[in-house]
């Protein structure tokens, strides 16, 4: 059992220890841990254990007990958990917009962080919901969530706590340099399409002087599983040795176009549907495709009658 610290009793002084905070999913997988204390975690200072999130679903996997659902924002995908026997929550379908709300914990062997989900609310039928979503989450960021807001607690956390936040903090600080240098080497080079061993061993020259090859080659694994869930990153073969950055401007805005020309008429909700069922685009995100539409209708390929929805331009 975790030892309790003086400053966890006042945790509860917070009202938004024991609120579903709004969030980007992307922000869930940057939440920092405390350490001795299990799914309980830290966001600009507030000791948080539950969330409310918004998104897309694109996959579910039916299971003895629950069922695993994924939900994308246009941010990040994350696996949420609904239990069959809660029978008061709606049942979802792929392509429904839907809020969710629930405690983060740690995913079953190390599988990542998930979601077990309290409560799920259908939005599809409701419009805008979306976008009065996301300018909510800026605004409870600006004036609510930051240090600076009018709910701020001072939460004293003991030495032991504060460095294991550090290491939290530089640990994600480095997967995300070496996403971020990935992009670079590929934009430096003029190039979407990579072998693992080749980009592998561009990484292995960046990083032998203060890092061992082991470490370098599971940071870099770590790196490439983010960017395919993520959505950023191909993989074009069964076997993980051949990847393609995700270019809306190229094979995506021809596939995407191929698609509108045979349905006449095609929705946004409707087309990452049909996108995501394939095999090449299953974890393609949302804001991904709404670029790959603008660009189409900016060179006159295709046009938007209304809100959402597309057409070929004959």
């Amino acid at each position: 059992m975790a030892k309790m610290t003086s400053s966890a009793i006042y945790w509860g002084l917070d009202p938004l220890f024991s609120s579903h905070i709004k969030l980007f999913i992307r922000d869930i997988f940057s939440l920092m841990t405390i350490k001795d204390f299990s799914n309980v975690y830290l966001y600009h200072g507030h000791v948080i254990y539950k969330v409310e999130i918004m998104g897309d679903v694109v996959g579910i996997t039916n299971k003895n007990k629950f069922d695993d659902v994924i939900i994308d924002d246009g941010t990040a995908r994350i696996a949420c958990t609904l239990w069959k026997d809660r029978d008061y929550i709606k049942k979802c379908k792929l392509g429904d917009l839907v809020t969710v709300m629930g405690r983060v914990t740690e995913g079953y062997r190390d599988s990542g962080r998930k979601i077990v989900i309290q409560r799920l609310i259908n939005d599809t039928l409701r419009p805008n919901i979306e976008h009065k979503r996301w300018n909510n989450i800026i605004e409870l960021n600006q004036q609510v969530y930051s240090p600076q807001g009018p709910i701020a607690v001072s939460l004293s956390l003991d030495n032991d706590m504060v460095s294991n936040h550090r290491t939290q903090v530089k640990d994600t600080i480095s997967a995300i340099d070496v996403q971020e240098r990935i992009r670079r080497h590929l934009k430096n080079i003029d190039r979407y399409s990579f072998t693992y061993n080749e980009l592998h061993a561009y990484l292995l020259q960046e990083y032998k002087e203060n890092f061992q090859t082991q470490d370098i080659r599971v940071a870099f694994d770590k790196a490439l599983k983010a960017m395919v869930i993520s959505g950023e990153l191909l993989m074009k073969d069964i076997d993980g040795t051949c990847f393609e950055m995700i270019n809306h401007k190229g094979e995506l805005a021809k596939f995407i176009l191929d698609i509108i020309k045979e349905q006449v008429s095609v929705d946004v909700q409707e087309l990452c549907c049909l996108l995501r069922s394939t095999l090449t685009y299953a974890h393609l995100r949302k804001d991904t495709v709404i670029k790959a539409l603008h660009h189409l209708e900016e060179h006159s390929f295709i046009y938007s009658p209304q809100l959402n929805v597309y057409k070929y331009v004959s």
